[in-house]
C-alpha cells in the first residue's frame, strides 16, 4: 500500500514539474517571440532626426546654428555606406564648412541591440549667419540621406519534382501564395506566389517601397541626391536561393518599381529523383535609398535700417 502511495506521489510531482516547465517555457517563448518580431520587422532603414532647437526656429544675425542631426539605423542591415547632405539655404546666409558628412559604421537591429546604433553628426560653421537681403530671411533647412541597404526575407517553399505526384496525392506539401510581414527595412517582399510546372518551380515575388523615401539603383548611389536621372530610381537588385537547389534564375535580377510596387519571376530547376519536400526560400534585395527631413527657419537682423540697401544701389 505504501509503495503504491509513493508511486502516486512521484507521478503527481512529475506532472506538476512538467506543467511548471511548460508554463515557464511558454512565457519565455512569448517574450522571445515578441522581441524577435520587434527586431526583424519594421519599415525603416537609416532615419534622420533634427535635435530639439537644432536648428532653432529663429536666429539673429551673427549667431551660430550649431546644427546636430541624430542618425539611427532602425533596420536590420549592418554598416550601410552612405552620406548625409544639408541644403535649402542661401550660401550668403549660412556658412557651413561642409554640407556633406559620411555615415559612420552603424549596426542594425539585433536581439542584443534591439534599437540599432545611433550617432550624432555635427555640421560646423566658418562664421555666424547673415541676413543677405533686408531685415529678415526665411529658409527651409533640409537634410537628405543617401545610403546603401539590403532586405532579407524568407518564406517556406514546397518543392514537388514530379508534378504527377500532385494528382496521385503523394505530395507532403502544396504550393501557396503567401503574404509576408515587413522585414526591418524600407523595401520589403510583400508577397510570394509559388507555381509548380514540369521540371520547374516558379516564384512570383512582389516587392514594395514601404518607407518614406525613394529607391535608387545601388550602382548610381554616388549621384544622390543632386544628379540622379529618372531611369536611375525605383530599381532593386534581387537574388533568391534554396539551399538544395542553388540560386534561382531571375532573368537580369532587376526589379523596376512603378507606383512603389514591382514584380519579378524566379525559377528553379528541380530534380525528378527527389520526392516532394518543404524548404526555405531566401530572398535578398539590394538597393540605394534616400529620405529627407525639413525645417523652416528664419534669420533676422535687428540692426537693419534700410540704409544698407541704399548703399548697395549706389554701387550698381
Amino acid at each position: 500500500m505504501e509503495q503504491r502511495q509513493k508511486k502516486y506521489i512521484m507521478r503527481l510531482l512529475l506532472l506538476l514539474t512538467i506543467s511548471l516547465l511548460l508554463v515557464i517555457s511558454g512565457c519565455s517563448g512569448d517574450g522571445t517571440s515578441g522581441q524577435y518580431e520587434k527586431v526583424y520587422t519594421g519599415e525603416e532603414g537609416i532615419v534622420l532626426t533634427f535635435l530639439p532647437d537644432s536648428p532653432k526656429n529663429v536666429y539673429t544675425q551673427d549667431e551660430s546654428i550649431n546644427l546636430q542631426i541624430e542618425v539611427s539605423n532602425n533596420g536590420r542591415y549592418d554598416y550601410p555606406e552612405g552620406a548625409v547632405f544639408i541644403d535649402g539655404f542661401d550660401k550668403q546666409a549660412v556658412f557651413f564648412s561642409s554640407t556633406k558628412k559620411q555615415l559612420p559604421p552603424l549596426n542594425g537591429k539585433s536581439l542584443s541591440n534591439p534599437k540599432g546604433d545611433v550617432v550624432f553628426l555635427q555640421f560646423e560653421e566658418s562664421q555666424g549667419v547673415k541676413v543677405p537681403y533686408g531685415d529678415s530671411y526665411k529658409a527651409v533647412l533640409q537634410a537628405t540621406s543617401c545610403y546603401h541597404y539590403q532586405t532579407y526575407a524568407t518564406t517556406n517553399a514546397c518543392i514537388i519534382p514530379d508534378i504527377n505526384d500532385i494528382n496521385k496525392g503523394k505530395t507532403t506539401c502544396s504550393p501557396q501564395t503567401k503574404k509576408l510581414q515587413t522585414q526591418a527595412a524600407p523595401v520589403a517582399v510583400t508577397q510570394v506566389e509559388e507555381r509548380i510546372t514540369r521540371d520547374l518551380v516558379q516564384f512570383i515575388i512582389t516587392i514594395e517601397n514601404i518607407g518614406d523615401g525613394r529607391i535608387i539603383s545601388f550602382d548610381k548611389l554616388h549621384k544622390c541626391p543632386y544628379e540622379l536621372e529618372p531611369k536611375e530610381v525605383d530599381i532593386v537588385y534581387l537574388t533568391a536561393q534554396i539551399d538544395t537547389l542553388g540560386e534561382a534564375d531571375c532573368g537580369e535580377n532587376i526589379v523596376q518599381l512603378f507606383n512603389k510596387k514591382g514584380v519579378i519571376i524566379c525559377k528553379f530547376i528541380t530534380r525528378p529523383e527527389i520526392s516532394s519536400y518543404e524548404t526555405l526560400l531566401q530572398i535578398t534585395l539590394d538597393y540605394g535609398y534616400s529620405s529627407v527631413i525639413k525645417k523652416d527657419i528664419q534669420f533676422i537682423n535687428p540692426a537693419f535700417t534700410g540704409e544698407e540697401i541704399d548703399e548697395q544701389a549706389k554701387t550698381i
